[in-house]
């Protein structure tokens, strides 16, 4: 099985008009990228904050969904894909404090 990528996916909100209402627009980056899709997957669990009341509020709005030091950080949600060459981390490791 070849490599897999991880992406961070962030959803900010816009503003066309003034006056006009806010629309998301969704930002995504490659992150990192994994030996297998297990891999990944564990480190999106190990990075995920406990579920609580705002866990699912965007970065824009100043709540995490993951913790500090990791890749996803500045996300509100994840994508696992088939890889593609790349300049970002190749299984990072994440330590927890």
């Amino acid at each position: 099985m070849g490599m897999i990528e991880l992406w961070g996916i962030r959803r900010d909100f816009f503003q066309n008009k003034i006056g006009g209402s806010f629309e998301p627009y969704d930002t995504r980056d490659r992150v990192a990228t994994f030996s297998s899709e297990k891999e990944a997957l564990e480190y999106v669990r190990r990075s995920e904050l406990k579920k609580g009341v705002n866990a699912f509020i965007s970065v824009q709005h100043g709540h995490r969904r993951f913790r500090k030091g990791s890749v996803l950080r500045e996300y509100d949600d994840y994508e696992i894909l088939p890889w593609e060459p790349s300049s970002v981390p190749h299984n990072p490791i994440l330590e927890l404090k």
